[in-house]
């Protein structure tokens, strides 16, 4: 009986050694601590990150200031509980205000030594990893309405991997292309993406991002290279999952587009997306009338207009804006290089540029004397005629319904025009990418060079006139 009471003494007193080690150490560490020292605890969970925030040693302040900083966009913040350590509750919290990665509050308290702020929770973005960020808490603590100090504390958050074992559906990065073998191949697609040259589907994406930082760089294509050769291992490279959802099941989704202008007849290919082998593929084009396209992405013009040249790759989609321009069109667009849009054909200084142009207005134009320039816009549209048509007979009594490409108009409101484009009404004109169906021409219009119009002597291209305006046949000309 005694050795058991013994035996039962000693662990009691065991027990009490040790809580009074850990409040003594506690306390040394109170008592060393500058008067309004900020410390910051992280713990790791199943669920998460817990950050503790302290303040200690303020028996000498009245009050503080907080303020906690993060990169929202990096770190997903779950929430907080505000509490304190002091069983007293010597405190009081009187404003708090929430913004974007940003916290700031102010307490008052008395008679107390340590506080224990808060607690912030921290949520993986996904059930699998953090991204990593940087949390800051800064806090000024006041000893009056005039004297106070600042001390603030930093903790990274840590950036996770996959784990491969716990996810078997994770893929290893590195392997761009798909051809099995992680070489210089997909350095150099790394390199490409990085700079612009090509895009990528979002799979590619994740195969090329080999340091996990959410974006294609310089700095993948160094580690794919050093692997490459030998210098770092296969191994390393990280694990991630493929995404399993498209851009377009977003309500903020936008499009993938890029635009091409061709001249009729021409074949090219025009899929600058890297696609992993074995990935299906299909392309599509909105209007064959005017645009084909292959298996591989070569297109071929065959008429003037428009057509969306679609790529379907896995669950992503990429668009191509083919405008298929005439000869005659082509031989028209060169001249924007001579009298580029938005300069002035005056005669006056001329531009270092482009020598035919200037870049000011003329000083009539100034002065707003536009009675001065009058036959500006004739002699514009005439030049631009010549200079297509440089041998053509010039016969007169074009009409809207006769009106082509080329032609010398002048309107009855005392303007000429040099046309560049005819659309007639049910043209194709565009693509809606909600809907996956075409735009048409609700009416028909013709697109111009012209200069001077409303009394100012600039040059503007492709701009819209339609039959609201009404055509002077007996001043207006064609070269067919």
């Amino acid at each position: 009986m005694k050795s058991a009471i013994k035996r039962g003494l000693t662990l009691i007193l065991t027990v009490l050694l040790l809580l009074s080690s850990e409040i003594f150490s506690f306390a040394a560490v109170t008592a060393d601590a500058v008067p309004g020292t900020v410390k910051l605890e992280l713990n790791e969970t199943e669920e998460g990150i817990t950050l503790d925030v302290y303040l200690l040693n303020i028996s000498s302040f009245s009050s503080a200031e907080i303020n906690f900083s993060y990169n929202t966009e990096d770190l997903y913040y779950q929430g907080y509980d505000h509490h304190l350590s002091d069983p007293s509750d010597s405190y009081y919290w009187y404003s708090i205000s929430n913004s974007s990665g940003h916290t700031s509050a102010e307490i008052e308290f008395y008679e107390s030594t340590d506080l224990h702020l808060y607690t912030y929770f921290f949520a993986r973005h996904s059930e699998i990893l953090f991204k990593g960020a940087d949390f800051t808490v800064e806090i000024t603590t006041f000893f009056n309405e005039t004297d106070s100090y600042t001390s603030s504390a930093t903790v990274s958050l840590p950036k996770e991997k996959i784990d491969p074992e716990k996810y078997p559906n994770a893929l290893k990065s590195g392997d761009i292309d798909g051809d099995g073998a992680v070489d210089s191949v997909d350095a150099r697609y790394a390199l490409r993406i990085a700079v612009g040259l090509d895009k990528c589907t979002a799979l590619v994406k994740q195969y090329a991002d080999v340091d996990s930082d959410k974006e294609v760089s310089a700095s993948d294509a160094r580690i794919l290279l050093r692997t490459a050769v030998g210098l770092d291992k296969k191994e390393d490279l990280p694990y991630f999952l493929p995404p399993e959802t498209s851009a377009e099941d977003s309500w903020y989704y936008y499009p993938d587009i890029t635009y091409h202008t061709v001249t009729e007849g021409e074949s090219k290919p025009v899929n600058n997306v890297l696609i992993r082998k074995g990935t299906p593929t299909k392309w599509t084009s909105s209007n064959p009338a005017c645009v084909t396209v292959d298996a591989n992405g070569k297109i071929t013009a065959l008429k003037k207009g428009f057509s969306c040249v679609i790529l379907e790759c896995g669950n992503e989609k990429f668009y191509f804006e083919i405008t298929v321009k005439s000869t005659l069109q082509g031989k028209i667009e060169a001249l924007k290089e001579k009298y580029p849009d938005g300069y002035y054909w005056n005669k006056h200084t001329p531009s270092t540029k482009y020598p035919l142009v200037t870049e000011t207005p003329c000083s009539d134009h100034k002065e707003k004397k536009y009675a001065y320039c009058k036959g500006q816009c004739s002699g514009f549209a005439d030049m631009l005629y010549s200079e297509v048509f440089p041998n053509a007979k010039r016969t007169k009594g074009v009409t809207w319904e006769t009106i082509k490409i080329g032609d010398y108009i002048r309107f009855k409101r005392h303007h000429s025009v040099f046309v560049t484009n005819v659309v007639n009404e049910g043209d194709i004109v565009g693509y809606d990418y909600w809907s996956g169906e075409n735009y048409t021409a609700s009416h028909s219009y013709i697109e111009v060079a012209h200069c001077n119009w409303y009394s100012c002597c600039n040059i503007q291209w492709d701009y819209y006139f339609d039959s609201e305006y009404e055509i002077d046949s007996s001043l207006s000309y064609t070269a067919y």
